[in-house]
């Protein structure tokens, strides 16, 4: 392959992915809403008060189940002791 063939298909390709960046696909923009995690996905506020935290990250020592129930009660001016954290159930394979 010389350079000027080499220079042909390089720009061609490139002028190809630039029209494909530039056009927005209404179908697939539509999809990526839908997938999505829901508002209360992670928080659920309980008619008695509590406050629950799913939380859907592995515990390995780390102590994220308590941090990010702190980091959420922090936010909101919730008591600590109205914070409950539960993990989140496995994903069905």
């Amino acid at each position: 392959m010389n350079r000027r063939t080499f220079l042909r298909v390089s720009g061609a390709a490139t002028g190809g992915l630039l029209v494909s960046m530039h056009f927005d696909f209404p179908v697939r923009a539509q999809d990526a809403q839908q997938s999505t995690y829901p508002p209360d996905a992670f928080v659920h506020f309980r008619p008695d008060g509590r406050i629950v935290v799913t939380v859907n990250r592995c515990e390995l020592g780390q102590r994220v189940a308590t941090a990010l129930p702190m980091i959420l009660a922090d936010e909101l001016d919730a008591d600590w002791s109205s914070v409950v954290a539960e993990l989140a159930p496995a994903a069905d394979v």
